[in-house]
């Protein structure tokens, strides 16, 4: 009678082994010998690193000095590639390894061009295509721009050319909205002000709108110092000063080049 029970106790323990013994580990990261291997067939990724997938319509914004970028593969493909549509921009692949792994890598030639006294020319940006693509699983195009040695300047009505001066644009202190135009072979530009009742925005690549706000009374004259800075670059920039204009008449509000008020 006690081996009886003792067979209904080890009987169901008996089969709960056999069971685990049987069954397959599910590792859903790897494959068992290598947890670090995807199981997953036929799949390509490219990364800006190593946790983010290049998004579409990506660009890459090069300076004037030459230099590189590589971008992550992981793929189980051995025939993706990497192709440019410029003699200028250079593209390469490297192979995964068991230590390394793959990169789809650009490169970029000088584009600082100097002329016969040494002095840099105004390049416009210059732009290609870069594409990589692993057969029908993936296609991707990534834009790649370069920027010639840049240089901004800044003009009220395309005409004057303000940049000569150590200039001071002129706003009403009963509030204002003004274009300023900018003049720069930068691709994309960011502007910036250090003052909170002066909205700056760029409204496209030549154009900078500013929205002033009302002075509040017995304020005083207020000034704002406005940047405008390479996206790509925050050493490339260049500045201009914001005042308050009191509402006194000047030589400016019939056409003359001086602002002085003509009451001082």
């Amino acid at each position: 009678m006690n081996l009886i029970k003792l067979l209904k106790a080890v009987v169901p323990v008996l089969g709960a082994l056999m069971l685990c013994a049987c069954s397959e580990t599910i590792d859903p990261g790897g494959n068992g010998d290598d947890p670090g291997k995807d199981k997953e067939k036929n799949y390509f990724r490219l990364m800006i690193n190593l946790s983010t997938p290049v998004p579409d319509n990506h660009e890459v914004v090069f300076n004037a000095d030459a230099t590189g970028t590589n971008f992550i593969v992981q793929t189980d493909q051995s025939d993706w590639s990497i192709s440019s549509d410029a003699d200028w921009c250079k593209v390469d692949k490297t192979d995964e390894t068991p230590s390394m792994a793959a990169t789809a890598v650009i490169l970029v030639g000088d584009y600082d061009v100097r002329d016969e006294d040494g002095y840099y020319h105004n390049l416009a940006a210059r732009e290609c295509n870069v594409r990589v693509k692993a057969g029908t699983i993936y296609d991707k195009t990534i834009r790649v721009v370069q920027q010639g040695r840049v240089y901004f300047n800044y003009t009220e009505d395309f005409s004057w050319n303000l940049g000569l001066f150590s200039y001071v644009l002129e706003m009403s202190a009963a509030g204002e909205e003004k274009d300023v135009y900018i003049v720069t072979n930068c691709y994309k530009w960011i502007p910036s002000t250090d003052a909170s009742w002066l909205k700056v925005s760029r409204k496209d690549q030549v154009t900078l709108h500013l929205v002033s706000q009302p002075a509040a009374a017995g304020e005083g004259t207020r000034s704002a110092r406005v940047t405008i800075t390479d996206s790509n670059d925050e050493s490339q920039s260049t500045t201009f000063t914001v005042m308050d204009r009191q509402g006194l008449l000047s030589g400016y509000d019939y056409d003359y080049e001086d602002t002085t008020p003509w009451d001082e």
